[in-house]
């Protein structure tokens, strides 16, 4: 019981953990300015759904690919202006774990006037609601195997003395005659 209960733990924290990796990327129309970005940020994180919101100017984000392309970066400084979006990077709220919860932020980002696309699915958020099930699943089939595993180890165990007892009584009472 003790195993399934830490099996259990240690699923949700890994679903917990990989949850917070996600990021839906919202590209900008236009870079906004420091004041606008700000109010820009703070709006979004109001949003519900929302963990947080970091926000990626086209200047970031072109160092941000340049070091993605390592020894490559050299082809970036060939480009005659920066190609790279603002955008927004945004952590979903555990509420919006579920499909639901998903394609309702996914919905409300994309209606953002600033907004000019929104990288993310709720496929991610589908297949993980798969897993969890599937994790869950076997660990109930788990934990009923070593239940009845227990319940069968101790109705034996303590059918054993009294059985080996009356045999003992058994035989002491066949050898008196």
């Amino acid at each position: 019981m003790v195993g399934f209960l830490v099996g259990e733990a240690l699923r949700d924290l890994a679903v917990a953990r990989w949850r917070d990796r996600v990021r839906i990327v919202v590209y900008l129309k236009r870079e906004p300015s420091s004041p606008d970005a700000a109010a820009l940020v703070e709006r979004v994180r109001a949003t519900p759904g929302v963990a947080a919101v970091t926000f990626v100017g086209k200047a970031e984000a072109l160092r941000g690919l340049k070091q993605v392309l390592g020894k490559d970066a050299g082809v970036v400084d060939q480009l005659p202006a920066n190609p790279l979006p603002a955008s927004l990077e945004v952590t979903p709220a555990a509420g919006a774990a579920t499909p639901e919860g998903a394609r309702e932020l996914v919905a409300r980002l994309a209606a953002l006037p600033e907004a000019d696309e929104v990288a993310g699915s709720v496929d991610w958020v589908e297949q993980l609601s798969h897993w969890q099930r599937l994790l869950t699943t076997i660990g109930l089939g788990v934990g009923a195997v070593l239940g009845l595993a227990a319940i069968l180890t101790v109705t034996t165990c303590s059918r054993w003395p009294r059985s080996s007892s009356r045999t003992r009584w058994w035989r002491r009472a066949s050898s008196r005659s």
